[in-house]
């Protein structure tokens, strides 16, 4: 921790407890004391600090490194597991280890996911129409130099889907033609010319 003129030991010591480098690096720093006693954690800030750097500049080789080698892990744990749960002699047992081997095997698989989604990433998609609930979003292709008229042109012969028969030529689906009225029941038939009065 270096010192700055002008600014209180109590805020850089403020400023390093918040730093997620420093915090970090010391969990970090915690945890690998059983494998590697030596360490200080002004030496695991600073290579973490190097790290974060990396990745901010694009470089995710070290981040699929670290990936790999839990996938690794986590397989040899599902392994372990399932080697207990098959030696295991009552039924409680059996079932801990089984579901521990388990879950170990869907962390496995996550982590190769990310992996998989680190170095080959899926590409958006791009749809020209969606129908979204009530509302609709069309984006129609066209050429950004064609002229106002020319697409109304275009826009105007185009035949709707959903236009009412009427409309269009042709759209008589009754092709039989008038047929004389039937002479079965003379009381339905149609009525003749009306009388009125002269005067209303």
């Amino acid at each position: 921790m270096v010192g700055r003129v002008g600014v209180p030991d109590d805020r850089i010591y403020a400023e390093y407890a918040f730093d997620p480098t420093t915090t970090n690096a010391s969990t970090a720093l915690d945890f690998s004391k059983g494998l590697l006693p030596g360490l200080s954690l002004e030496d695991c800030a600073t290579v973490l600090q190097e790290d974060t750097q990396a990745v901010s500049d694009g470089n995710l080789g070290k981040l699929e490194a670290m990936l790999t080698g839990q996938a690794v892990a986590l397989n040899a744990m599902f392994n372990n597991f399932a080697k207990r749960a098959i030696n295991a002699e009552i039924m409680p047992t059996l079932d801990t280890y089984f579901r521990l081997a388990l879950k170990a095997q869907a962390q496995c698989r996550s982590t190769v996911e990310a992996i998989a989604e680190i170095k080959y990433p899926k590409s958006a998609t791009f749809i020209k129409q969606a129908n979204i609930a009530g509302q609709q979003q069309v984006n129609n292709p066209g050429n950004g130099a064609e002229s106002g008229a020319a697409l109304r042109t275009r826009e105007k012969n185009i035949t709707p889907t959903n236009e009412l028969l009427t409309e269009a030529k042709h759209a008589n689906l009754d092709t039989t033609g008038k047929k004389a009225a039937s002479r079965g029941n003379p009381h339905l038939e149609a009525l003749g010319a009306v009388n009125r009065a002269d005067h209303r």
